[in-house]
């Protein structure tokens, strides 16, 4: 469904390259995947982690960057995106990317990470929610680095980027990503449209809430769980971005 939804509706391959990262799928899935990698060639394999909820959501991303920081390339970024967060990556190049860009700096002296952010009330760090964030490429490197130092696995895969930066005491720019822009959304919070549940935010809604339906500036919505909800919000999308609210 996500090939089928924002990454065919804004294929450009000169300006990202989407992947599906999965751990090792043992026997059992081992031919499934294989055939399905052979007909779209977008899914990396990291052979060395078990293929459990616990590996996903703790050290999985971070062993992703160790991975790209030994491919011999560099990217300007590096983006990690649930599987139930829908994007339009034009619009988010546009507004957040491109102007990193015009600074005329390195990514390799950016140090920056981009997203919505998350922190716990007692907690010394913060962090860039999971549902959809942006690293500049020293900070993939630094990350790898300090999680081969400080081999951390009891946080979640976003959060652990923020209590490895912490506790090594590093230094980086944040750039946050407003709820209208970056939200939660839930089937209930659509509105009806000619007798049809749409993901459409009503009619004076709150789009600075941590939960809305989609609205004037929506990028990066999250929490889609079933199909039929990603599917209402892809359909708030077309070819050229977002479109008009009906």
């Amino acid at each position: 469904i996500i090939r089928a939804t924002w990454q065919s509706l804004y294929k450009n391959d000169s300006l990202y390259t989407p992947r599906f990262v999965i751990s090792n799928p043992g026997k059992r899935w081992k031919t499934v995947i294989e055939h399905e990698n052979s007909t779209y060639g977008d899914i990396i394999i990291l052979p060395h982690l078990e293929e459990t909820a616990k590996v996903a959501n703790s050290i999985k991303t971070v062993e992703f960057f160790k991975y790209l920081s030994k491919q011999g390339k560099r990217w300007d970024f590096v983006s990690k995106i649930d599987e139930d967060s829908f994007l339009d990556p034009n619009a988010y190049y546009r507004e957040y990317l491109a102007p990193l860009l015009d600074r005329k700096t390195p990514a390799s002296q950016m140090r920056t990470m981009i997203g919505r952010e998350m922190h716990w009330p007692n907690a010394e760090w913060s962090w860039m929610g999971g549902q959809f964030y942006t690293l500049t490429w020293d900070l993939v490197e630094l990350l790898a680095r300090l999680h081969d130092k400080d081999p951390i696995d009891d946080n979640g895969e976003d959060e652990l980027n923020g209590r490895l930066l912490f506790n090594a005491k590093e230094h980086w720019e944040w750039v946050n990503t407003p709820n209208k822009v970056a939200f939660d959304i839930y089937a209930n919070e659509g509105s009806d449209i000619n007798g049809e549940h749409t993901a459409w935010a009503p009619a004076g809604a709150d789009l600075d809430a941590f939960s809305h339906g989609v609205g004037p500036g929506a990028i990066n919505p999250h929490k889609m769980k079933e199909d039929q909800e990603y599917l209402d919000v892809a359909a708030c999308y077309g070819k050229g971005g977002l479109l008009p609210p009906p």
